[in-house]
């Protein structure tokens, strides 16, 4: 199976989680029903056990559920809504400047922008996870004009400049296939 096809399947496959996503949202709103339905005759004596016949209740309940995950949605996708930068912040990254006077942030610096050169991709923001001392990178982003690469510290310290830029070209073909 070539790329093409395992990118056409994992898109198929999103589709499927969208569906279980929708299928989820029902099934909390029946749960949030039926606890609201079972705890409304002991709140309110005046109502009896019809409650789980209420249609008022049940299209209210699904109505407030669907609002409350719409607007949940709404705010995670305004927060992300600079692209990689913020997907980069959020995760607990600095933007590095293109003046650092760090040697391995200049390493690093000058790997990103020879890549960039290479293949012929925009020169995204690059981040650093100051606290991270493993080694690992990311590239975020909506395209490729938004797309950053976050990098460890760890992953900038402690790894050569050659495997920094195994590294680093790594994110770029996540960047140039939009797999982030």
């Amino acid at each position: 199976m070539d790329f093409f096809e395992r990118q056409h399947q994992a898109k198929k496959k999103t589709g499927y989680l969208v569906f279980l996503f929708g299928v989820a949202v029902l099934l909390i709103s029946l749960l949030n029903f039926l606890i609201i339905a079972a705890v409304i005759p002991f709140v309110d004596e005046e109502r009896n056990s019809s409650t789980l016949q209420d249609p008022m209740l049940a299209m209210y309940v699904v109505l407030g559920t669907f609002v409350v995950i719409s607007l949940a949605g709404l705010y995670r996708k305004s927060q992300l809504s600079d692209g990689g930068s913020s997907i980069a912040s959020m995760m607990g990254g600095r933007l590095v400047n293109m003046a650092s006077t760090d040697p391995d942030e200049q390493k690093l610096m000058n790997v990103v922008e020879e890549m960039a050169i290479a293949s012929s991709v925009p020169m995204p923001e690059v981040f650093v996870m100051n606290e991270e001392k493993a080694i690992n990178a990311f590239a975020a982003g909506y395209t490729v004009h938004d797309a950053v690469i976050g990098v460890t510290d760890g992953c900038m310290r402690r790894l050569s400049r050659d495997e920094l830029q195994g590294v680093i070209a790594h994110e770029f073909s996540h960047i140039l296939n939009q797999d982030m």
